[in-house]
């Protein structure tokens, strides 16, 4: 799934679908995969009331053969039905507090790169997901993703897809990126917001729609728009109460599938 960031926020997605499923056909490619580019809008940092434009992009293995046995498959552009392990990679940049008047009193926080893993089991129908995943660079906290979805073909190469969400994060996470130094919960207004320490949790609570066109077996676009509502530990944030809990967010790309060998 393509994920789009503002000019602030990059994300990168990453999906490779792992198990022995069947023996090799002699006349399949080894190696398929996709790549795509999209333009989308979203907030310019978690908990921002503004918005930005800017490009996302992705790279997602369709099929992968080693010797007789399948580590990858999907049926066209559509994921295969069954249980599916998938490495996860997001990039998020740089949140800067001189960039935004709000977050003055905050820690900037660097570029992030997180790399984890992502379980689902998807029918013809409907799909369950998870996907966790630890930060190396930015942060050192665990953060993932929980949701589902529900299938309805809107044609012989269109499909229209809309589920909830939920995002959770450790401790670490929280207070990277809703936390706000300080020893006590008293604000001082010139210099900025008040101290808060969040805990681990559940920060945000929401609703993804999607639509994957298929413009031929090479070629499809796609589209989608995304609400979030931030609960939790990020619902007390002062970075939040300064911003919104309110995100939004929208995208629309193309994508080509490439086989090799």
């Amino acid at each position: 799934m393509f994920v789009f960031p503002s000019l602030r926020r990059v994300l990168l997605g990453l999906g490779l679908a792992v198990g022995l499923l069947s023996p090799v056909a002699a006349d399949a490619p080894r190696f398929e995969f996709a790549v795509g580019g999209a333009l989308g809008i979203g907030p310019d940092y978690p908990g921002a009331r503004s918005y930005g434009a800017g490009v996302g992009a992705q790279v997602q293995v369709h099929r992968l053969r080693l010797g007789r046995f399948t580590l990858a498959e999907r049926d066209g552009w559509r994921e295969q039905d069954g249980f599916g392990i998938a490495p996860a990679l997001r990039v998020t940049g740089a949140r800067k507090a001189s960039d935004h008047p709000e977050l003055a009193g905050t820690e900037d926080v660097a570029r992030a790169i997180e790399l984890g893993v992502r379980v689902q089991y998807r029918t013809e129908g409907w799909q369950v997901f998870t996907t966790v995943r630890h930060g190396l660079r930015g942060h050192r906290g665990w953060v993932g993703e929980a949701g589902a979805d529900g299938f309805l073909a809107l044609g012989a190469q269109t499909t229209l897809s809309a589920g909830p969400r939920i995002g959770f994060g450790d401790g670490t996470f929280q207070r990277t990126y809703f936390g706000v130094p300080g020893n006590d919960g008293i604000g001082v207004k010139s210099i900025g917001l008040p101290g808060y320490t969040p805990r681990a949790g559940i920060h945000s609570a929401g609703l993804a729609v999607g639509l994957v066109h298929e413009l031929s077996p090479e070629w499809a676009v796609f589209g989608g728009v995304s609400y979030d509502r931030l609960i939790g530990p990020a619902r007390h944030s002062p970075i939040v109460a300064a911003g919104s809990r309110h995100q939004y967010g929208a995208s629309i790309g193309i994508a080509r599938k490439i086989s090799l060998f």
